[in-house]
């Protein structure tokens, strides 16, 4: 008689990651950048199988590069899935599902892993979120998945540079991506779809002026979504959608733009060095400082100091 081992628990939490049950180890991974909610791996695995799994959050799996043999077999909470895959399929497993797959042919696939819990804390604390539950899907076609995923992936790809120095300051990038990837999620993938409030107008002028009061103050600080929602006591979501009715701008385009009006007026002082000044107004360093300014102004810190 054969006793039927229990399922792996596979931790999503940004401190873990699934490494254990597949055939190679991540490329590279998000998991010493301080994200939080969300965990991503990049992978490039030969033909195998995994165990029966489940996982502490939900994951999202998308095939990025594939060999001429694609197919692939999953069991998930018993039924079995077979399909052939192309580049851009993705696989949506709910948190706690039981699951394992077999697959034949190389493949290099994203594997991110989000908080259960993420709905509410994102997008909006009430009960109708939190009943929102996400559905089973394997495998899916979804451009949107597929395009923030890639660009989750290219925000800690190590192309150029060291990977800590490329994303010292993508927490507010990755927030934003995360927010939207979670508002299609329970939109278009849960068993039920909440209906999400439309807010006209923006914020208020007061909640406005605290906002970019202390986006200034603390311009050299990791400045995240989430700290600057909680200042006005609303979710991220919400903050992201007002603070673009009010601005026009995304959080994000605007601390970069903000960063790079200070630099200007310092550069202009002439009395702190390049590397300073970066650090003085929250870039990494001064090859992120360099890049990102010479895309918006059109020219480099010293070129410009120079004029």
């Amino acid at each position: 008689m054969t006793t039927k081992k229990n399922p792996l628990l596979i931790n999503c939490s940004p401190q873990n990651n699934i490494d254990s049950i597949l055939p190679r180890q991540a490329l590279f991974s998000s998991r010493k950048l301080g994200w939080q909610d969300l965990l991503l791996e990049y992978y490039r695995q030969p033909t195998g199988q995994h165990p029966e799994v489940y996982s502490s959050g939900h994951a999202i799996i998308i095939i990025t590069n594939i060999a001429k043999q694609n197919q692939i077999e999953t069991i998930c909470e018993g039924k079995t899935y077979k399909s052939s895959l192309t580049i851009g399929a993705a696989a949506i497993v709910p948190a706690e599902t039981i699951y394992q797959s077999t697959w034949y042919g190389e493949r290099e696939l994203i594997a991110i892993g989000f908080n259960r819990h993420i709905f509410p804390t994102l997008i909006e604390a009430s009960s109708q979120f939190e009943r929102a539950n996400l559905m089973p899907q394997l495998p899916i076609y979804d451009p949107l998945i597929s395009e923030m995923g890639m660009a989750l992936k290219r925000a800690i790809a190590p192309l150029r540079g060291s990977l800590r120095d490329r994303n010292l300051n993508s927490r507010l990038y990755v927030e934003s991506i995360t927010n939207a990837l979670a508002v299609h999620l329970v939109q278009y993938y849960s068993n039920s779809q909440p209906i999400l409030r439309e807010y006209q107008g923006g914020l208020s002028r007061n909640d406005l002026n605290k906002i970019i009061e202390y986006i200034h103050a603390n311009l050299d600080l990791d400045l995240s979504v989430r700290e600057l929602a909680n200042l006005i006591n609303i979710s991220s979501h919400y903050f992201s959608t007002l603070f673009k009715h009010s601005t026009g701008l995304t959080p994000h385009k605007y601390i970069i733009q903000t960063r790079i009006e200070r630099a200007k007026i310092l550069l202009l002082e002439r009395k702190m060095s390049l590397a300073d000044i970066a650090q003085e107004v929250g870039f990494a360093n001064q090859g992120h400082l360099n890049q990102t300014f010479k895309r918006l102004v059109g020219v480099t810190p010293k070129q410009f100091r120079q004029r």
